[in-house]
């Protein structure tokens, strides 16, 4: 991919988030995508990362602000950066603290993210 259609794909994905689209967002990770959880573990695959969103969605509401988004010349990689905003909807024992910034390190060697960190 190039810098350009890199940063084209992670605006689309965080586009995606601050409309709600879960499905949308999860069409554009790989399969194997490697999610580095804000203060938790790592967890692999798109299946963990649909579980994450069904958790985050019952227990959050968030928005995002200030994107930055930053593509090296080959666009193989990129990083996001970005302000959470939001509040805890109904804590469970996995909630999180809430984030007040938060920065994203996707790798996009192919037409979907392949690592995503998450915003809360």
């Amino acid at each position: 991919m190039t810098e350009t259609e890199t940063e084209s794909l992670i605006r689309t994905y965080y586009a995606a988030f601050g409309h709600g689209d879960r499905e949308a967002m999860l069409a554009l990770l790989a399969e194997d995508v490697v999610h580095d959880v804000n203060q938790g573990p790592r967890e692999r695959g798109k299946a963990a990362f649909r579980d994450f969103l069904g958790h985050m969605d019952h227990s959050y509401r968030e928005r995002l602000t200030g994107l930055t988004i930053m593509v090296d010349a080959s666009g193989s990689r990129a990083a996001a950066e970005f302000v959470v905003e939001g509040s805890t909807w109904r804590p469970t024992p996995a909630c999180r603290p809430p984030a007040a910034s938060a920065t994203a390190w996707p790798r996009a060697p192919s037409s979907r993210l392949r690592r995503a960190g998450s915003p809360g």
